[in-house]
Order: C-alpha cells, then structure tokens, then sequence
C-alpha cells in the first residue's frame, strides 16, 4: 500500500473519534471564512448589478456634466452628433406650502425636458405619463412629481399644491420607480418638474448652484463608444469644465461608500479569521497530545515522519474542509439576506458569478490561515522520537517544532495579508492594518509568556513568604504549567478586545463630536444661491429677528482642479485622505483677509490690497495629500476658463467647526467677471431658528436654506445605523475569541481532571478548586483586556485624528467596561470548566491513571 493511501486509510479510522476534538477547529474556521464570504459577494453582487442596469442608472450610454451653467449652441450640437440626448437640470430649493414655516422643505429639485427617461421606465402613482404628470395646467399651475418621503413630511396628498421659487405647483403623482435614483447622500427628498417649470420659479440665475447632465444613447448605426463620445468633447472642448460618465462609474457615490464598507469588513473578517487560526492550532495540538501514545506505537513500528504528518494533516482538511464550507454556506446567506434588504436601494445581481468568485476567495484565505496556524503543531509531531514522545506524554512537555515549519507558517501568514488586499479596493489600508494586526498578535504572543513567566515567579514569591493565600498561589502556578493555555488565549483575547476598543472609541468619539461639540459651535443655517445685489436685502431680513447672534457670508463659485504644478490631475499621485478635494467640483471663494481664527501653518497671507497674479491659499491636509507646499501652482477650471494660482500659504482648517470654511480661498481678482453667488451661515438661538428662515423666505423666495439642525440630525440617524453594525462586528469578534477560550478550555480538560482528582484527594474543597480556575482565567483576561485597551485605544486615536480628521477625546468608559467585562467572562468560563471536570469521581480517575 503507497504512503499516501495508507495515511488516508488510517486518517478514516481515527477520525470517527476525532470529530469531537476538532469541532472547535471548524467553528474557529467558520466565522472568518463567512466574513470574507459575505463581504465578497455582496461587492460582487453591486458590481453585476451595475453592469445589468448600468445604463438605466446612468440614463444612457454616456452622461456629460457642466456646474452653474447649461451646455452652449457648439457644445449642445455636438452632444446631438452622437445619438439623442437628454437634458436633466437638478438643484436644492425650498419647497413652501401656505407660506407655514413649519411646512417649508429643503428638496432636490429634478428639472428634465420631454425625453427623459431615455433608458428604462418611470413609474408614478396613480398611473399616467411623465409628461401629463408634468404639464402646465390652464391656470399656469405646473405639474410635479414627488418621492413619498416629500408628501409625507409635508402633509401633502396628490392633487395639493406647494410653492417652489415664484412658480405654483401640483403634486400630480408619486415617483414608485425611478431608473436613474440618485444612489448617494441627499439633503431632501426629490421633486420632478419639467424645464419650462425650472424657469419659471426664477431659481436659475448667474451663478446659482445647478448641475445640468446631458445622457446620451449613442446612434446604433455609429460605431463611436461612449469612451470615444467623451474623448471627442474633451478634445474639442478642453475648456468648458465639462465631465463625462459612462457605465463604468454609473453609481460613483455609492460604489464608494460600499468600498469603504468593504474595506472595514474585509479587516474584519481577517481579524476573525486570524484569530480563529489560534483556534485551529489549539485544536489541532490537543488532538496530537491525546494522540502521542498512539504516535509513539507509530513509530516504534516504524512508522516515517512523513506518514505521521500526511495522517493527521489529512485529519486538519477534512474538518477544516467542514468549517470552510459551513462559513461559506453561512457567509452566502448573510449576503443574500443584506440583499433584499438594501435591493430597492441598490442595483444587485446574485448570479453565479458573484457568487463563485467570493466563495474561491473566501475559502482560499480559510485554506491559507489553515495551512499557517496546523503546520507547526503537525511538525512538532513529525519531528521527535518516539522515546521523547513518551516521556513527553507522561511529563506534558511538548515536543521541538522546526524552524522550517514556524518559517513556513509565517510565509503562509504574508500570502494570506498579500490576497487580502489583492481582493480589496484599497490595498495600502488593508496592507497596514493587516501588518500591524500581525504585530499586535506577536506582541500578543510575547505578552503571553511574559505572563507565564511572571505567574511563576509571583508563585515562588510567595510562596517562599506564605503570603497570597493557597487559591492565588495555586492559580499563578497553572499560569505556567506546561499544559496551560495562557498565550493562545491571551492572543485570541487581545486581538478580539483590540478591535472593540477600537470600534467602540471611534464610535463613541463620532458622537460626542455630533452630539455635543458641533451643536455648540455650529451656525443655525446655511443659505445658499444669494445674489450679489441681493446681499443687504438678506442681511436686513436675518438681523429684523431677535435672537440672531452673528453673519457670515462670502462669495463662491464652483470649480475644480485640473493640474498640479502643471501635471494633469489625472497622473498625480494623491493620498486618499486628500482625493476629495480633486473628485468633482469644489467650492472657491475670494477674500483679501484670512478668515476669522484662520491657522496659518506655512507661508504668509497676501496684503489687502493685492492686486497681482492670482494666488492660493490651500488646506494644509489636502497639501499634504497633494504633495504640495508653498510655491508650487494649482490651475482651476471655473466655468471653461483656467486660472492658475502660486500656493501662499496653507492653513490648518477645522472643518467639525460647521462655520464657512473653503478648502481653496483665491486672492482678490482671480476670479473677476466670474458670476458670483453667495454663501451664508447665521448663528441664531434655538428660538429664533424658524422665525430666521421665514423672514429670509419672505424676502428672498429663491435662496435656498439648509437647516443645520437636519443636517445634524442626520448624521446622528447615520451614526447610530453605524453604531448598531459595529456593535454586531465587536460581537463577532468577540465570539472568536471566546470560542478559542472555549476551545482550549475543552483541550486542557484532561489535564484539569488529573489535577482536580489530586487536589481533592489531599482534601481540597470543590468551592476551591472552582476559585482556583475562576482565578487563573480572570488574570489572563485581565492582562488580555488591558494590553487590549491600550492598543485599540491608539488604534482609535490614528484613525480619528490621522484618517478622519477630528479632535481626539479619551473615553474611559468603554475600555474599563471592556476590561471587567473580559475579567468577568473569562473567570466566569474557567469556574465553569472546573465545575463540569468535578462531576468525575476522584477516585475512579486516579485509580485509571494508577493502572
């Protein structure tokens, strides 16, 4: 019989009695596999489900945007060249009815001309035509349509009416489907109205903040490609400011914010499936040390080293195969599942290959973690003599494990970090935080035997002074002995505890920067699309209403960057952090004086009267991002033109202030002739909010305001959506590493019924022994716990401060809640250990040992 197949035959036999061992190495297995699993197909799934209805989504083959102004004759005609087009204008309005404050609304407003929807359908209740939902009616009261969530804060039914500008309208129908709904964050709900309506509310002045998309279907019969159309007019207009979209980023919003979920989810399902890999090389040295006997006959018959290794690795696949299964089974579960919850939201498509691609995936890293973390338990095995083996056995030492197979392991460890971010979107984070979560294991793992020795230690102490007592003496000394699970708890805990600190510190510090530092700090309102020669007018109306405090207001247009020091934006190199700043058109304002507690951090700020070549002044984050400093250029596209500005100087901007902060403020005359609007946020107290936004509405129908307080509100709704996903992550984790608890809990359990078996033969109570255990198990929580909190602490601290950019506050509370609580659960566990092991008669278990 050939080596391999007489490995196999003897893995069959022994592993009918072997399943109970290693259950806690495929349940270790599962829970990471299922995070990868879940996180992978609900992306794959979003990814499908764009390709499906990418043109629907997107409206056409190909979508050009202008900011603040409409397509010109030349452009519009060679939009038309390429097939039929459609011309979608959308803004933030105020949407009034009776002229009731308390039934005004921030709405985004949706203008689109007869063709619209070019790709997909339209659904409207009660069931009619766009166009007869939209047509003016006899009394010059417009058509509109609305998403439910505008008639329901409103109050409003179909066939009501409400003020949008100087125009009347007619809720004539409720939007069921949309094809092209807006997928990210939206201040208001949406109201459809035509182009001729868009007019007549007198919202769409020089300046005012409106987006107008043009979707083209390309003409069947032209064999040009939507990454051709878009070539064509950034050739022939390289000045107009005009972006293109094509299927490729149909939902840019949302596909981002479905990245960065999947990046946090995939650290996640690491973490787990890290510290399920303890697990695993629990299991597996458990089930090889109640094997050495068996070993050893093994051998004395002559038995190689590789029959031992091929046997019982084959034993770790099988169930490790079993655990990888299960956790894909489960992981596929939980994505179809937050598919039909976010299906009406998201475009997804579960085919099979969404599906297979995720589950390889997913159970290659459960293969890869495997292989890692059962290596060197198995070359332990295969190395020693079966002499060694049996006084191993009787002295509970294990055995030597070769430098090759910790080698091995660790190389295993690094092609498991490197596929980890090879299936991420943003591999430098994941490359990171999966290093650092390998180095915080082996400090981890240092800290374990440092324990040990220290429990040891502690124990000869005092001992040698009869002090501590016989249960804090007899518990320091299990610390040490050679069957104790000190470090691959320690780890499993450290790790688990580690990523919850970290959780719930972000978390708990996002909310008290919403919940109490904003609110102090931030304006009432920001109003926005006011006109140059309107802005007395509006300051008259805010300062007539007591209780206003102070004004800000300041000029702004919309532009974006085009070139770094003369490379196109496109071939910078720019850090994540800062990429916001050149995605998109972003707000620029003038100012010939920094603004009020602006920080200068570099450079010198231009004298009042400048009136030179145009100059910048930049956030310091975003320079960093940029790799840019003072002296080098930045050129702006603003409504077709270029204008290029020498950096001056760079501030460190607070932007949880809410108060009006511009990323980009240009010196005076950079931006003459631009057609201006301005931006305004009023402080005001409580009382004196909504009275603030009827004399401005009264005033000034067409500026529209944001109510900070909404804002806020919002982003306390979002928080504690996030807070509820973390919570279910912390739980997670910490499962794993209870389970490993678990785990080596049941491996020991021999060895605790020898010892429990002495302990009451020389008289010891059964309240002792169990205080014994408790003891033991609550000091390696405790020291797992407080390693924990410290590193998740500083983890909190870098991800607040370095990656989201806020103020950073210790918050004791969660890391000592976090502390006890692992004290406690751990103690809880280990009592519960010794009790279950004191259900066996002393006797009957020494007298066995005796034979």
């Amino acid at each position: 019989m050939s080596g391999l197949a007489l490995a196999l035959r003897l893995a069959r036999r022994d592993i009918r009695g072997a399943a109970l061992s290693f259950r806690f190495l495929a349940l270790c297995l599962t829970l990471g596999v299922a995070a990868i699993a879940a996180v992978g197909i609900f992306a794959a799934a979003v990814e499908q489900g764009v390709r499906r209805d990418g043109r629907a989504l997107l409206g056409g083959d190909v979508e050009f945007r202008l900011v603040q102004r409409p397509a010109n004759a030349q452009e519009r005609a060679a939009l038309d060249s390429f097939g039929r087009v459609s011309h979608i204008a959308s803004l933030r309005a105020m949407a009034d009815v009776a002229q009731e404050p308390a039934r005004r609304l921030l709405v985004d407003l949706k203008a689109v001309d007869g063709r619209y929807p070019l790709v997909g359908t339209i659904a409207l209740e009660p069931t009619m035509t766009l166009g007869t939902a939209l047509a003016q009616g006899s009394d010059g009261t417009f058509g509109a349509a609305a998403v439910p969530a505008f008639a329901a804060r409103l109050g409003l039914r179909v066939g009501d009416r409400f003020t949008v500008g100087d125009a009347r309208f007619e809720l004539r129908a409720i939007i069921a489907a949309e094809p092209d709904r807006n997928q990210g964050i939206t201040f208001g709900p949406e109201v459809m109205i035509g182009e001729d309506a868009l007019a007549a509310t007198g919202l769409v002045r020089p300046g005012s903040l409106v987006r107008h998309n043009y979707r083209v279907v390309l003409d069947p019969r032209s064999e040009t490609t939507p990454e051709q159309a878009a070539d064509v007019m950034a050739r022939d207009f390289p000045l107009s400011g005009m972006r293109a979209r094509t299927l490729a980023d149909a939902t840019p919003q949302a596909r981002t914010q479905i990245e960065r979920v999947r990046v946090f989810l995939t650290l996640v399902g690491f973490a787990s499936l890290l510290i399920g890999g303890i697990g695993v090389a629990q299991s597996v040295q458990s089930h090889l040390t109640l094997k050495r006997p068996t070993i050893a006959v093994f051998k004395a018959l002559g038995a190689s080293s590789g029959l031992i290794a091929r046997t019982y690795g084959a034993e770790v696949a099988v169930m490790a195969t079993a655990g990888i299964a299960l956790g894909l089974a489960i992981g596929a579960g939980l994505a179809l599942f937050a598919g039909s919850v976010a299906g009406d939201v998201l475009p997804l498509a579960f085919n099979a290959r969404a599906l297979v691609t995720p589950l390889l995936s997913a159970a290659a890293a459960g293969a890869l973690a495997t292989f890692a973390f059962t290596v060197p338990p198995l070359a332990q095995a295969r190395s020693v003599s079966p002499a060694i083996l049996l006084r191993a056995e009787a002295e509970g030492a294990p055995g030597r494990t070769p430098r090759s197979a910790w080698f091995a392991a660790g190389l295993a460890l690094l092609v498991l970090v490197g596929f980890t971010a090879a299936t991420a979107p943003d591999r430098r984070i994941v490359v990171y935080a999966a290093l650092g979560t390998l180095a915080a294991a082996a400090l981890l793992i240092g800290l374990g035997h440092g324990l040990r020795m220290a429990g040891r230690r502690l124990h000869e102490r005092l001992a040698a002074h009869g002090r501590g007592g016989a249960r804090l003496r007899l518990a320091l000394a299990n610390l040490s002995r050679p069957s104790a699970a000190t470090v691959p708890v320690m780890v499993a805990l450290g790790l688990a505890m580690t990523l919850f600190v970290a959780l719930v510190e972000v978390e708990g510090n996002l909310r008290h920067e919403i919940e109490e530092r904003i609110p102090e700090r931030a304006p009432s309102y920001f109003f926005i699309d006011i006109q140059p020669d309107e802005g007395p007018r509006f300051d008259a109306a805010v300062r007539s209403v007591p209780g206003v405090e102070s004004i800000e207001r300041r000029p702004m247009l919309r532009g974006r960057i085009v070139r770094v020091n003369g490379v196109p934006i496109a071939n910078v190199a720019i850090a994540p952090g800062a990429r916001w700043v050149a995605n998109g058109d972003r707000g620029l304002t003038v100012a010939a004086s920094p603004p009020t507690g602006a920080k200068l951090v570099a450079g010198d700020w231009w004298p009042a009267d400048y009136r030179g070549p145009p100059l910048v002044s930049f956030d310091a984050n975003a320079a960093r991002g940029f790799g840019v400093g003072v002296g080098d250029t930045l050129t702006f596209n603003v409504l077709g033109r270029e204008v290029e500005a020498r950096i001056a100087n760079l501030r460190a901007i607070d932007w949880t202030s809410f108060g009006v902060n511009f990323a980009i403020m240009l010196s005076p005359g950079a931006l003459d002739g631009a057609p201006m609007t301005d931006l305004a946020a009023v402080y005001a107290t409580p009382a004196a909010e909504d009275a603030v936004a009827n004399a401005v509405g009264e005033a000034l129908p067409n500026v529209t305001a944001i109510r900070v307080r909404d804002v806020i509100e919002t982003a306390i709704g979002l928080l504690t959506r996030i807070a509820g996903a973390t919570e279910s992550v912390a739980a997670a984790s910490l499962g794993a590493g209870l389970l490993v608890l678990i785990g080596a809990l049941a491996a020991g359990r021999r060895m605790r019924l020898y010892e429990a078996a002495v302990l009451r033969a020389v008289g010891a109570s059964r309240g002792t022994i169990v205080a014994v255990a408790a003891i033991e198990h609550a000091l390696i929580g405790l020291v797992a716990a407080a390693i924990a909190a410290a590193l998740g602490t500083m983890a909190a601290w870098a991800a607040l401060v370095h990656a989201i950019g806020i103020p950073w506050t210790f918050l004791p509370l969660p890391a000592l809640a976090a502390i006890l609580a692992t004290m406690a659960a751990t103690g809880a566990f280990g009592a519960w250990a010794a009790w279950r092991v004191l259900a066996v008669p002393a006797a009957r278990l020494l007298a066995a040992d005796a034979a």
